[in-house]
């Protein structure tokens, strides 16, 4: 299930999709996404690359990812 969320949602490497959790009745999908230990991010102009020294979880809100209601 989880490569065809990082399919679906175009996560590449060092990102991956490290969970997903469904509750049916409040219809609610939540993907949980990190990155690979020791990764390294490309940022800025000058395309340097940069570790990971901290990270904090958060949370979006996606309305009607897989909305099943029909117009």
């Amino acid at each position: 299930m989880e490569k065809l969320f990082e399919s679906a949602l175009g996560i590449i490497s060092p990102w991956y999709i490290d969970g997903i959790d469904f509750d049916v009745e409040g219809k609610i999908l939540n993907i949980h996404i990190n990155f690979k230990r020791g990764a390294t991010f490309v940022a800025g102009t000058d395309q340097a690359a940069y570790k990971a020294y901290d990270t904090v979880d958060k949370s979006w809100r996606h309305l009607n990812f897989l909305s099943m209601n029909a117009a």
